[in-house]
């Protein structure tokens, strides 16, 4: 399970290690995104990982937008929070770190953040529309890709100028639109390509996204991995180009490990079977500390 609280304010020293031991790095989690439509297709998704979870294990999940699809919620008290939240994924048994995308922002967003505190099986985590948390040895940030303002820029700045002070194995940031991605949007417009660009360049080990109805994993952007998942209840077609590594038009969903420096990265379909595995290592050596000279459109 997560240790620490989520947390809209920069890394606690209490909660994090005071070297870049990994001896104590281990978590195994689940990222999936535009999953919340409330119908079979979902279901079938859900079910897959919760036998995913009883066999492997799984401490935590990441939501990674498009909760409540496709015109988000009014209240807290919305039927949807039951239909394409609660049902479908209260079997897994773990708690679900949710981020906020596009369609969620059609309806209240705010909504969405305060059902963290009823919801009946405490399992939505959303304190705020971007925050922090430390579970398993691993800073995480949840990013709200939809207002890429200056306000969530410098809180984003300061945690991880505390992560890197207290020399914090590992960061990893997800949210829900890719920092590249060649999926039915391809790469973000600024201004939202240049704040994922200062914001996790030289600073982040791996990125998860979904917003594309689809899976990918790419080559890094400026140091940082690239996971798009955002095939947990509806699908698109997916493109390739240079950057690419794996990508598949399938419904399912990421499924890491993370042990030491080590993370094994699985994509899984809606069957079981595993896709793509991938292992990332954290490097050792310094990250690189610049970001792409511009961000520019990928080719079709």
């Amino acid at each position: 399970m997560p240790t620490g609280r989520a947390d809209r304010g920069a890394a606690s020293g209490a909660q994090a290690p005071d070297s870049a031991e990994f001896s104590a790095v281990h978590a195994r989690f689940l990222a999936f995104g535009d999953g919340g439509v409330g119908e079979p297709d979902q279901y079938a998704v859900a079910r897959t990982m919760q036998a995913l979870c009883r066999r492997e294990g799984c401490d935590f999940g990441l939501g990674l937008g498009d909760n409540i699809y496709p015109v988000g919620v009014q209240g807290v008290t919305d039927p949807q929070f039951r239909t394409a939240f609660e049902v479908p994924y209260a079997p897994i048994g773990a708690p679900i770190y949710m981020a906020l995308g596009n369609h969620d922002y059609i309806g209240n967003p705010d909504a969405e953040v305060a059902y963290s505190r009823v919801s009946p099986s405490q399992r939505w985590i959303m304190p705020k529309r971007f925050y922090t948390f430390f579970a398993g040895g691993i800073r995480f940030l949840a990013l709200d890709t939809n207002q890429p303002n200056d306000q969530q820029e410098a809180w984003a700045r300061k945690v991880l100028a505390e992560s890197e002070r207290h020399k914090e194995p590992w960061v990893i940031a997800f949210g829900h639109h890719p920092q590249q991605s060649y999926g039915a949007h391809q790469m973000p417009d600024e201004p939202l390509a240049g704040f994922l660009d200062r914001v996790l360049c030289g600073h982040v080990d791996v990125y998860f996204a979904g917003h594309d109805h689809d899976k990918q994993v790419l080559r890094p952007r400026c140091g940082v991995h690239q996971v798009v998942s955002g095939a947990a209840g509806q699908l698109r077609p997916v493109g390739s180009g240079p950057e690419t590594l794996f990508a598949r038009s399938s419904l399912g969903f990421a499924y890491a490990e993370v042990t030491g420096p080590e993370m094994k990265l699985h994509m899984i379909d809606i069957n079981g079977k595993d896709e793509f595995q991938m292992r990332i290592v954290r490097p050792t050596k310094p990250k690189a500390q610049e970001p792409p000279a511009a961000a520019t459109p990928a080719a079709p």
